[in-house]
């Protein structure tokens, strides 16, 4: 049955975060690669302006997806630490969002073919999802910080 299962531990949510955030760099990166240099891209003279929607994409998904990670944060907060669970589904979200940027930033190099802007978004993506590297500290209950002796 479902519920008979065990709960998570901390470092099986780190784990499993890990294993998606490799996953989705992966994805991101492959995708860049075959949508830039092997598939070539059409005339940039007829969509000149697609890296302008990526780089907002990039802008109007990042803080979504910081704000949903954090939701799914106080959700799943408990004494001074947040459950293994919530850890692992405002990572994914947040990683999702990210993830869905970067393909638009990727798509943009399909169209206009190897433009710098489109692969500076593409890599700024990266550079998000790399200071998002999951350490799980979230889960790992601190002591209070203003806590009066």
């Amino acid at each position: 049955m479902a519920g008979d299962s065990a709960p998570l531990t901390a470092h099986e949510a780190q784990a499993t975060v890990r294993f998606c955030w490799f996953a989705f760099c992966g994805i991101l990166i492959v995708l860049y690669l075959i949508c830039g240099p092997l598939l070539g891209g059409a005339d940039p003279s007829v969509y000149p302006w697609m890296s302008i929607p990526s780089i907002a994409v990039l802008v109007a998904f990042t803080a979504p997806g910081y704000f949903i990670r954090m939701q799914e944060y106080k959700r799943g907060w408990v004494g001074d630490a947040v459950t293994p669970e919530k850890y692992i589904s405002g990572n994914i979200s947040l990683l999702g969002l990210l993830l869905m940027a970067g393909a638009i930033g990727s798509f943009g190099t399909w169209i206009e073919g190897m433009n710098p802007l489109n692969a500076g978004m593409v890599f700024a993506t990266l550079a998000v999802m790399g200071v998002n590297f999951p350490n799980g500290a979230a889960m790992t209950p601190t002591a209070m910080r203003f806590a009066t002796p």
